[in-house]
């Protein structure tokens, strides 16, 4: 399970409890998106930071990680939230099912 910390600017440290516990049973792995904690880019700009370079970021770690399918779990509406809500949305090619899984 991914889990994405909130912000902009949180890191995962106040997450990572909630990332101790999942990993009693799942796969955990608590990450911050560009612009967020210690992952901020030379540049920050729209270019820089924004939905798409979020998704593009997943689908590379994602792809990185050789999963076909993963759980994400994102805490806050801007940042956490968005981009595993965004995962799902047809436009970027996600599918939802009740496990709340993508492919």
């Amino acid at each position: 399970m991914v889990i994405l910390s909130g912000g902009p600017g949180f890191d995962y440290d106040y997450i990572l409890p909630v990332a101790t516990e999942i990993s009693k049973t799942n796969w955990a792995i608590p990450i911050e998106l560009r612009g967020t904690g210690r992952s901020l880019p030379k540049t920050i700009n729209p270019e820089t930071i924004n939905p798409k370079a979020y998704l593009s970021d997943l689908q590379a770690l994602r792809t990185h990680l050789q999963l076909d399918r993963w759980t994400l779990l994102g805490h806050s509406e801007v940042l956490g939230g968005h981009p595993a809500n965004a995962q799902f949305s047809p436009m970027t090619g996600g599918r939802q099912n009740t496990d709340q899984q993508i492919r």
